[in-house]
């Protein structure tokens, strides 16, 4: 050894060293909050917590916060900021003390000023406080109150509108008036008007030769001492054009001369780009495709835009699958498959069966649209039907032959030729009827959605006159009619409002001499609930319906939609069958009522209904009819 120590500390040593370092620390940092011996949670001062400026506040008290919205606002702009600000929409996860409660708030000052500005309200006031809520009753703090102050002041309204194009647009171009687009001097400023003005313009142009057009600048400017906004506008017109060779690819079972056939247009005509939007959306309306896009290409020097449309075909074939149950007719179910372009120019082929334990039928129906011109569309059809009720047991085949012309898409008139051959037996006799009949229909269709409206309105009318050919019956004419409103009473599908009424009436034979598979019934899930199948009205002897030669039926239902998949709904629903030529309304209708759940799937609602007879015929009306379908009632 040399006699020099080493002055280095060992390794453990200089771990041990760190260690107690460490835990020197924690206590310095964490020692106040722990409990010393003796002390109780009384003693303990209140819970505080770190806002996000880093100051402490006291805890916000369980159970959220109240809010409230004050001011003279018109109702939809109420409605609006209510749905738009965080304070109101996210109670339930509230802020943990009040001034982050406060820094929320502040956000939605500026998102209330940008709502007001949009709507014209360019000098309204928002103030915000957070006030004490009373104490509970056992005298802990309420909840505080987040109140929201909106003083809208004066609306501007629309002054000066200019619409101007920019240099090398077309001079001549024919540009749209203010009233044109939405957009008056003097009209109450809304900023969505003013936006949707660009469209209009767009689409203006577009109608009117302009294949390119588009809204290079918007420019808003309020003037306070005035309280009006000047609007402007700056165009591009771009060069005026005709339609050109249109090429059409994505074909594979449709014929392409079928899809050229649905073009508006031909080369050489002055461009209209609503012939363009009306023929996409025609396309896909159609069934056969599921995309349709036009291309437009450049002008040629020829003045002519060359147009190319894309498709994607649809599969051709399709399988849809049904199940219900009624108390009345037990399960049932129903089965369809569909060729859609059997020949490559739409041509449809529909095979079906439908069956429960009173009904089976199974059909074949072919149709063919442009038929001699392009609104007309040719109906064949064969249908066979078997009966099995407790008045009687039928057998029946149907052939028709007929044409449809849709005046609109919503609007559709009919005509044709049908022959109809049924075998009854029935408790009295049995019988094999035969008759030729000119059916005539008229449906207008103006609801918004075929398995759940909530707006609109369907109306059909509907006749035949009957031409006996066999059989120990009369010649007769029967027509119906059945009308359907839609209300949204709070808008959209949340509240509905259903009503609905049909009646119809058979003249030129007595009851005894309609076949009784032709007679007029009233009773079951798609007329009266709470009555068993075709049972409200006269009975026999025997407890069986009769039938009769006029019929009348009213319906009302409120559907709520509380949930997005699930609704709740209430109905009355009145009506009878008569032995009279029309119905007579001095006859006492039977009345049903019920309620039922609605399951909102992807492929339409899905309806669970049970319903009472208010008018119960000791038995012979049982106590409840439950109903399970697709769609909703009506």
């Amino acid at each position: 050894m040399n006699g020099i120590s080493d002055s280095r500390p060992h390794p453990m040593a200089r771990a041990a060293f760190l260690a107690c370092l460490y835990l020197a620390a924690l206590l310095c940092l964490h020692g106040p909050a722990l409990a010393q011996p003796g002390d109780s949670a009384a003693d303990q001062p209140s819970i505080l917590e770190e806002d996000a400026n880093g100051e402490q506040a006291a805890s916000l008290p369980p159970g959220s916060y109240i809010a409230e919205l004050r001011g003279d606002l018109d109702p939809a702009l109420r409605a609006l900021i209510l749905e738009s600000l965080d304070t109101f929409t996210r109670k339930d996860s509230p802020p943990r003390t009040r001034s982050l409660l406060a820094h929320r708030m502040q956000g939605d000052v500026q998102t209330t000023r940008r709502i007001l500005s949009s709507w014209g309200y360019f000098q309204g006031r928002v103030e915000t406080e957070i006030l004490d809520g009373p104490d509970r009753p056992d005298g802990t703090p309420g909840l505080p109150l987040a109140v929201f102050t909106v003083v809208p002041g004066e609306r501007f309204r629309i002054g000066r509108v200019a619409i101007t194009t920019t240099p090398g647009s077309d001079p001549a171009a024919p540009l749209p008036a203010p009233g044109e687009i939405g957009v008056s001097p003097g009209d109450p400023y809304a900023a969505k008007a003013v936006v949707d003005g660009q469209e209009a313009i767009v689409r203006h142009l577009a109608t009117r030769g302009y294949p390119f057009p588009r809204v290079e600048d918007l420019d808003v400017r309020a003037i306070g001492a005035e309280r009006i906004a000047d609007v402007t506008y700056v165009v591009s017109t771009g060069p005026v054009a005709d339609f050109g060779e249109t090429t059409i690819s994505g074909l594979s079972h449709v014929d392409e001369a079928y899809v050229r056939s649905r073009l508006p247009w031909i080369a050489g005509m002055p461009y209209d780009g609503s012939l363009v939007e009306e023929t996409r959306a025609a396309l896909v309306a159609g069934g056969l495709f599921s995309v349709a896009l036009f291309e437009k290409g450049e002008v040629a020097e020829d003045g002519r835009v060359p147009m190319h449309l894309e498709l994607v075909e649809r599969r051709p074939r399709t399988i849809r699958l049904g199940l219900r149950y009624r108390t009345d007719s037990g399960p049932g179910g129903k089965a369809e498959w569909e060729h859609r372009t059997l020949f490559g120019r739409a041509e449809r082929l529909l095979a079906s069966v439908e069956a429960d334990m009173i009904t089976q039928q199974a059909g074949l129906a072919f149709r063919k649209p442009n038929f001699l011109v392009e609104p007309m569309s040719l109906l064949v059809e064969q249908r066979f039907v078997r009966e099995r009720d407790d008045a009687f047991h039928s057998l029946t085949s149907v052939s028709s032959a007929g044409v449809e012309y849709a005046f609109t898409p919503r609007l559709v008139a009919g005509v044709g030729l049908s022959y109809r051959l049924s075998r009854i037996d029935a408790v009295e006799q049995d019988e094999t009827y035969g008759l030729f009949s000119v059916p005539l229909s008229l449906r207008y269709d103006g609801s918004d959605d075929l398995l759940n409206p909530t707006r609109g309105q369907r109306v059909t009318l509907s006749g035949a006159r009957y031409f006996v050919s066999r059989g120990d019956v009369s010649d007769f004419f029967q027509s119906q009619i059945s009308a359907t409103k839609y209300l949204s009473i709070l808008g959209g599908d949340r509240l509905v409002l259903a009503l609905r009424a049909q009646a119809g009436a058979t003249s030129g034979a007595a009851l005894s001499n309609v076949p009784k598979d032709l007679r007029l019934y009233a009773g079951g899930g798609a007329s009266v609930r709470g009555y068993a199948y075709r049972m409200a009205g006269d009975l026999d002897d025997a407890g069986d319906p009769v039938g009769g030669r006029s019929v009348f039926e009213t319906s009302a239902e409120v559907r709520w939609r509380f949930h997005e998949e699930f609704g709740l709904v209430g109905f009355v629903d009145a009506g009878r069958a008569f032995a009279r030529e029309y119905p007579d309304f001095g006859r006492k209708l039977f009345v049903g009522a019920g309620f039922g759940m609605r399951y909102y799937s992807f492929v339409g609602p899905i309806g669970v209904d049970i319903a009472f007879p208010l008018d119960r015929r000791r038995g012979r009306d049982d106590r409840f009819q439950v109903y399970v379908s697709l769609g909703q009632s009506f």
